[in-house]
Protein backbone atom coordinates (compact mmCIF):
# COMPACT_ATOMS: atom_id res chain seq x y z
CA UNK A 1 0.00 0.00 0.00
CA UNK A 2 2.78 2.45 0.86
CA UNK A 3 5.68 0.63 -0.84
CA UNK A 4 7.57 -0.03 2.39
CA UNK A 5 9.67 -3.23 2.13
CA UNK A 6 8.64 -4.78 5.44
CA UNK A 7 7.15 -8.19 5.95
CA UNK A 8 7.77 -11.56 4.45
CA UNK A 9 9.20 -14.70 5.90
CA UNK A 10 11.14 -14.89 9.12
CA UNK A 11 14.42 -16.67 9.52
CA UNK A 12 16.23 -17.54 12.67
CA UNK A 13 18.62 -19.66 14.63
CA UNK A 14 17.54 -22.41 16.95
CA UNK A 15 19.30 -21.79 20.26
CA UNK A 16 18.59 -20.90 23.87
CA UNK A 17 19.92 -17.37 24.33
CA UNK A 18 19.44 -17.66 28.08
CA UNK A 19 22.28 -20.21 28.20
CA UNK A 20 24.66 -18.13 26.07
CA UNK A 21 27.10 -15.41 27.06
CA UNK A 22 26.81 -11.94 25.59
CA UNK A 23 29.94 -12.63 23.51
CA UNK A 24 28.47 -15.86 22.14
CA UNK A 25 25.22 -14.07 21.24
CA UNK A 26 27.12 -11.30 19.50
CA UNK A 27 29.23 -13.75 17.45
CA UNK A 28 26.14 -15.76 16.54
CA UNK A 29 24.23 -12.62 15.50
CA UNK A 30 27.05 -11.23 13.38
CA UNK A 31 27.62 -14.65 11.78
CA UNK A 32 23.92 -14.88 10.95
CA UNK A 33 24.05 -11.44 9.33
CA UNK A 34 26.94 -12.58 7.13
CA UNK A 35 24.83 -15.53 5.99
CA UNK A 36 21.74 -13.46 5.12
CA UNK A 37 23.57 -10.36 3.89
CA UNK A 38 22.80 -11.10 0.24
CA UNK A 39 19.01 -11.12 0.82
CA UNK A 40 18.62 -8.04 3.02
CA UNK A 41 18.91 -4.34 2.35
CA UNK A 42 16.89 -1.20 1.98
CA UNK A 43 15.58 -2.27 -1.44
CA UNK A 44 15.15 -5.96 -0.52
CA UNK A 45 14.08 -7.08 2.92
CA UNK A 46 14.68 -5.47 6.28
CA UNK A 47 15.26 -7.67 9.33
CA UNK A 48 12.83 -6.93 12.13
CA UNK A 49 12.94 -7.94 15.78
CA UNK A 50 11.13 -11.12 16.70
CA UNK A 51 10.96 -13.57 19.60
CA UNK A 52 14.03 -13.19 21.89
CA UNK A 53 15.43 -10.34 19.78
CA UNK A 54 16.19 -7.24 21.80
CA UNK A 55 17.57 -3.77 21.03
CA UNK A 56 21.16 -4.98 21.48
CA UNK A 57 20.67 -7.75 18.92
CA UNK A 58 19.26 -5.28 16.40
CA UNK A 59 22.19 -2.92 17.09
CA UNK A 60 24.66 -5.73 16.33
CA UNK A 61 22.80 -6.43 13.08
CA UNK A 62 22.89 -2.76 12.08
CA UNK A 63 26.56 -2.46 13.00
CA UNK A 64 27.53 -5.57 11.04
CA UNK A 65 25.46 -4.45 8.04
CA UNK A 66 27.01 -0.97 8.19
CA UNK A 67 30.53 -2.41 8.31
CA UNK A 68 29.86 -4.39 5.13
CA UNK A 69 27.98 -1.71 3.20
CA UNK A 70 29.27 1.59 4.57
CA UNK A 71 25.84 2.69 5.73
CA UNK A 72 25.17 4.67 8.86
CA UNK A 73 21.73 5.97 9.88
CA UNK A 74 21.27 9.72 10.04
CA UNK A 75 20.97 11.18 13.47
Amino acid sequence: MVDVPFGGAKGGIVCDPLTMSRTELQKLTRGYLRMIDHIIGEKRDIPAPDFNTDAQTMAWIMDAYSARHGYSPRS
